[in-house]
């Protein structure tokens, strides 16, 4: 039998600072492997322990009482911002000249929501899920070789939910063969 805190922030394995999506991120990968309705085995009051911690922690008025009993004067910090992304696209001196709509396709990897970055079986332990993105950027007429394009908020996000950075796409003319 497993011993039981009596912290709610333990029992869920969370920081005092949290942001409130990451706890539920947190105690819906704990109930999932636990709840009695899906298989799991309700190993010595766990499933139970989790949905008290969170029915506390998931509710932020609930959460602050909590808090202030337990003497913590940390708030919740909020999302993090997102991150800037890079990417390259080739067009031809054609599409330099004349500008208009070019299409981008890449990789981002998005945080996994359902590990909050800690490594589960849904993203093989890496805390990231490769997305496949398909934009299409606009290029101005007669596009300069090294151009950047900036597409606002198409970069990656540092945690699930939170924002995303923006995406600087550097434009390479493709040189003519003769």
């Amino acid at each position: 039998m497993t011993s039981i805190t009596n912290d709610y922030y333990q029992v869920l394995g969370v920081s005092y600072d949290d942001p409130s999506a990451k706890i539920k991120a947190r105690y819906r990968l704990l109930a999932r492997n636990t709840h009695p309705d899906a298989g799991g085995a309700d190993q010595g009051g766990l499933f139970t322990a989790y949905a008290q911690a969170y029915r506390v922690l998931g509710n932020a008025d609930q959460r602050e009482r909590y808090n202030e009993s337990l003497g913590i004067l940390i708030r919740p910090r909020p999302l993090r911002p997102g991150i800037d992304l890079h990417q390259r696209v080739i067009v031809t001196p054609e599409e330099a000249e004349r500008g208009g709509d070019v299409p981008l396709a890449f990789v981002r990897y998005e945080p996994c929501s359902r590990c909050w970055l800690a490594g589960c079986q849904s993203c093989q332990g890496q805390g990231l899920l490769p997305t496949g993105v398909q934009l299409t950027i606009s290029l101005s007429a007669q596009t300069r070789n090294r151009a950047v394009v900036f597409v606002e908020g198409q970069g990656g996000c540092s945690e699930p939910g939170g924002e995303r950075g923006n995406l600087f796409v550097y434009v390479t003319v493709k040189e003519i063969s003769r």
